[in-house]
């Protein structure tokens, strides 16, 4: 899916960038750091008038490029009115071979004569290369004003490792300088494979959907506010001034599938124009669909939603409203990776920490008691140390059968943006108590054709302990119920399902289910676990079903669940209720 579950820049898809086309062969062989590469650039392009210049600099370091830079060859020039998929090459193909660990090779393109009126976008794609490759791509881009009249001023709205947005500034001309670095990632390890990279230039690109929510003016982006709006409720129209569609789709109830089905109709008129591009991008989704932006992909029907918020990417699962009638979009961490998390340590918590970008935790305080009769069961959800500690919830939770230790909220934690109040962001969030089918709407028997209810699935302290095995069901015990005003929680195996036979209230696909950028090449150890961390499954909320020592998890890929001990570390995944009714009066007013 799991646009930056991300941006790891590395592997069979590196990077995609939207408005000029461009295609570029590479060869890569490395040892000991080494690089031998060979470019061959084309542009495939799409209504633009454009004059495009390239050139190519070799250097080492993180600092600018240095030395006299190398043309590509004769000006490209695009008239606008070539068919979509019209290629041209620069007449130099450079053999570059970097010799040294901390060389790179940057790629300089300029552009004059674009539109003034227009905006466009630019992707840069790179594909081909085995998941072990050693490949990073930087990217940048910049104004110069000239005197010539043939360039308008842009502005990057979007400027990052994905994509570039760039919109005209009045008459103020400009030339748009666009530069690309490639390097290795790491100096010690080896780049293989074969590989292409594409640019594709298009006028006629939309601004992609970005980050929902502005950190410093505590405010959501109305712009990609209404693009989500559209893309679940599957209605070109709707946006946070008409909001008529989804409030029928909450109050009715879209799921995960009925949303996905809503995508694509939104976005089926457009699905010609991407036709190209989409060949390819069709072809790394279910290998990595994290780096890839569905804003222009209208052909994969099968595609899920992915929502930027807070720095972290969501996959919306569920539309529903609460007991006050607002519209609510259930949205669930895409992946347990996330490029944001990169320089993440191992011993960010006393159980739980990361690797490789990836969060893993133990469910309880590493202690384990089978006995349901515990004042505190080991898998009760509400006084679990992943709810409290890990999550950011704060509050009690059990360090044994009968003792407990209370959490502060930390602003150090990953997830204080989501839990903490004083960061703005949680006023836009409801939580489960207000949540009817959190409330008493859950039954893995009823709705999983499961043999036993599950504990920990409902709050509410009254649910019957008919449908569950033995004592096995933990509602009325102190602290049961203590996730019901959290912001942020564990979901249940009745809400996500299983596999494709047992999707669950959510119905959620095997891509949504799956842990998409698991690495079982790299084993680690948190705290005082002496538990190697298991890469196969992720933590739900739901205790198993005839002992109190296992919660269950969901297996890394995305068809089947299991049972684990609670003192493991398994990744993590929480979800949250975003208000859209709320999101949207803060908007229109």
């Amino acid at each position: 899916m799991k646009k930056k579950r991300f941006w790891k820049i590395i592997g069979s898809l590196a990077m995609v960038l939207v408005v000029v086309g461009a295609s570029v062969g590479i060869t890569w062989a490395a040892l000991s750091g080494n690089v031998n590469a060979s470019f061959n650039v084309t542009y495939t392009a799409r209504n633009v008038h454009a004059i495009i210049s390239g050139e190519y600099v070799t250097g080492s370091g993180d600092g600018p490029a240095t030395g006299n830079a190398t043309s590509l060859g004769q000006d490209l020039t695009f008239s606008g009115g070539e068919p979509t998929g019209t290629e041209q090459k620069f007449k130099e193909t450079p053999d570059i071979t970097l010799k040294t660990p901390d060389a790179y090779v940057e790629f300089h393109y300029t552009i004059q004569n674009l539109s003034d009126t227009d905006g466009f976008g630019v992707k840069l794609q790179l594909t081909g290369f085995d998941t072990a490759s050693n490949l990073q791509v930087k990217y940048s881009s910049s104004t110069r004003t000239t005197t010539d009249g043939t360039t308008a001023q842009y502005l990057c709205t979007r400027s990052s490792l994905k994509n570039l947005y760039v919109t005209p500034q009045g008459n103020v001309k400009s030339v748009l300088d666009i530069g690309i670095r490639i390097s290795l990632a790491n100096p010690i390890k080896n780049a293989t494979g074969t590989g292409e990279c594409t640019i594709f230039l298009d006028s006629l690109a939309e601004r992609p959907i970005g980050e929902l929510f502005e950190e410093s003016s505590k405010t959501f982006d109305a712009y990609s506010m209404n693009k989500i709006l559209q893309q679940i409720s599957g209605d070109a129209n709707v946006n946070v001034s008409n909001m008529t569609a989804i409030d029928t789709l909450a109050k009715n109830k879209a799921t995960s599938t009925d949303m996905i089905a809503n995508y694509n109709k939104v976005n089926a008129a457009s699905a010609s124009n991407y036709s190209s591009a989409n060949a390819n991008y069709s072809a790394l989704k279910n290998s990595d669909y994290s780096n890839i932006d569905y804003s222009v992909l209208a052909d994969s029907y099968d595609a899920e939603i992915l929502i930027e918020l807070g720095g972290l990417f969501w996959t919306p699962v569920y539309l529903s409203q609460d007991d006050q009638e607002n519209d609510i979009l259930t949205l669930w961490l895409a992946d347990n990776q996330q490029d944001v998390w990169s320089s993440r340590k191992r011993d960010e918590g006393e159980y739980y920490g990361f690797l490789n970008g990836a969060l893993y935790s133990d469910w309880s305080a590493n202690w384990l008691a089978d006995h349901e009769m515990e004042k505190y069961p080991t898998n009760m959800y509400g006084t679990s140390y992943i709810r409290a500690v890990m999550l950011n919830n704060g509050g009690v939770y059990a360090t044994s059968g009968t003792e407990t230790a209370t959490a502060e909220q930390s602003k150090n934690n990953v997830f204080a943006l989501f839990t903490m109040e004083q960061s703005g962001l949680t006023e836009f969030f409801v939580t489960p108590e207000h949540v009817s089918w959190q409330k008493d709407g859950q039954s893995a028997k009823n709705q999983l054709s499961y043999e036993y209810d599950l504990a920990n699935e409902n709050w509410w302290n009254e649910t019957t302990v008919n449908g569950f095995y033995g004592k096995y069901n933990y509602a009325g015990q102190e602290g049961n119920d203590a996730w019901k005003d959290d912001y942020l929680w564990l979901p249940s195996l009745t809400e996500t399902g299983y596999d494709n036979s047992h999707i669950g209230i959510w119905e959620t696909t095997t891509n949504q289910r799956k842990l998409m950028n698991m690495d079982q090449s790299v084993l680690g150890k948190f705290g005082s676990n002496n538990d190697s961390v298991t890469f196969n499954y992720s933590w739900l909320r739901s205790a198993y079903w005839d002992d109190s020592l296992g919660a269950c998890d969901l297996g890394a890929s995305g068809g089947l669940w299991h049972e684990s001990h609670v003192s493991l570390s398994r990744a993590v995944r929480p979800a949250l209720h975003l208000n859209l009714t709320a999101v949207a009066k803060s908007l229109a007013a």
